[in-house]
């Protein structure tokens, strides 16, 4: 079968019922949104862009100082015992780079697919982060 052809039936497929369906449903507005950031799974190039879009929007709030900001501890440093008082020191806070927040982003944005690690006692099993969001990598504690 001719593989362009039949992804221009698929494309033409799911413009149709993207609509047809009625105006400001779910079903419209996620066919919309899957439209617009992958061509409906055949433009890989839009959904790298969205994707990239993510990161670089997520490390710019990492670097925002109203959104996230570094707590410091402070070390004791001597302590008045007349009113109890403990003074301390604490380093001036830094933030991120911005380089550094787009790594992070880059890194959180991809952990659910990372590479799979073998079941400890189960030489033929393999876990990923996604089978360990649920804090056991035995199945039969997925439930």
């Amino acid at each position: 079968m001719d593989t362009n052809l039949s992804q221009v039936g698929y494309y033409g497929e799911m413009e149709m019922r993207r609509l047809a369906a009625p105006a400001w449903s779910v079903e419209r507005c996620l066919l919309t949104g899957y439209w617009l950031v992958a061509g409906y799974g055949l433009r890989a190039w839009r959904a790298f862009v969205a994707l990239t879009a993510v990161i670089v929007v997520a490390g710019w709030c990492f670097t925002n100082h109203a959104w996230a900001r570094l707590t410091t501890t402070g070390t004791p440093t001597s302590v008045n015992l007349q009113p109890g008082a403990i003074i301390s020191t604490a380093p001036p806070p830094q933030g991120l780079s911005l380089a550094r927040a787009w790594l992070f982003a880059a890194q959180e944005a991809v952990a659910l697919v990372r590479a799979s690690r073998p079941v400890q006692g189960h030489p033929h099993r393999a876990t990923t982060s996604w089978t360990s969001l649920s804090g056991s990598s035995d199945p039969c504690c997925w439930r």
